[in-house]
C-alpha cells in the first residue's frame, strides 16, 4: 500500500494507518494532509494557530502587514527555535512594543529608515532578547524579570547577510 507523509514530524506512515484530514486550499480546491497520530494533528494545528498570533503581533509592532514579506521570513528562519520565539514575544510583547517604538523614533530623528530596516531591528531585539530570557531562566530557576531587554541591539548585525561594509579610511590609518 502507499506510503504517505506526516504533516507533523515527516514521519512515513501506511495510508490506511494514517489520519486524513481535508482542507481547503488557496485556490480553494479540496486537499488532504495525513498525520500518524492524533498527538501530531493537535501539535500541528497548534504551532500553525501560534505562528499565526506571531505574525499579528510582529505586525502590530511593525506597523505594516509583514506575512508576505521575504526579507522578514528569511530573518525568522535565521532563529533556530521559532517555538521558544514564539512565546517569548507573547509573553513580552508590550515591552517589546515600547521599547521597539522608543529605538525606531530615535533613529529616525537622524535618518529615514524603510520597513526592512524596522524588520532588522525587531529581529535583533527578539534574538537577543530570547539569549537573555533563556539565560535567565536558566540562572534563576524560571524566575524572569522584566528588565530582559536592556542594551538589546546588535549595531553590527543590521545590515542584511551578504553584505560587508568595509570601514572607512582616515588620515590616521597606517598603510596604504
Amino acid at each position: 500500500m502507499a506510503n504517505v507523509k506526516c504533516k507533523h514530524c515527516g514521519k512515513r506512515v501506511d495510508k490506511k494507518n494514517a489520519i486524513k484530514e481535508e482542507y481547503i486550499t488557496n485556490t480553494l480546491k479540496i486537499a488532504n494532509r495525513y498525520f500518524c497520530s492524533e498527538e501530531c494533528k493537535k501539535n500541528f494545528h497548534y504551532d500553525k494557530t501560534i505562528k499565526v498570533e506571531f505574525y499579528s503581533k510582529c505586525s502590530e509592532i511593525l506597523g505594516a502587514e509583514i506575512t508576505r514579506n521575504a526579507y522578514f521570513k528569511k530573518r525568522i528562519k535565521e532563529i533556530e527555535n521559532t517555538k521558544l520565539m514564539y512565546t517569548y514575544v507573547d509573553r513580552y510583547f508590550e515591552t517589546l512594543f515600547e521599547r521597539f517604538k522608543c529605538e525606531i523614533n530615535r533613529i529616525e530623528k537622524t535618518k529615514t529608515i524603510n520597513l526592512n530596516y524596522k524588520i532588522a531591528v525587531l529581529i535583533n531585539m527578539i534574538s537577543y532578547g530570547m539569549t537573555k530570557y533563556v539565560n535567565d531562566e536558566i540562572a534563576e530557576n524560571y524566575k524572569i524579570e522584566n528588565e530582559i531587554l536592556k542594551d538589546y541591539i546588535d549595531y553590527e548585525n543590521l545590515m542584511p547577510r551578504g553584505k560587508q561594509v568595509k570601514p572607512r579610511k582616515t588620515i590616521f590609518d597606517e598603510g596604504d
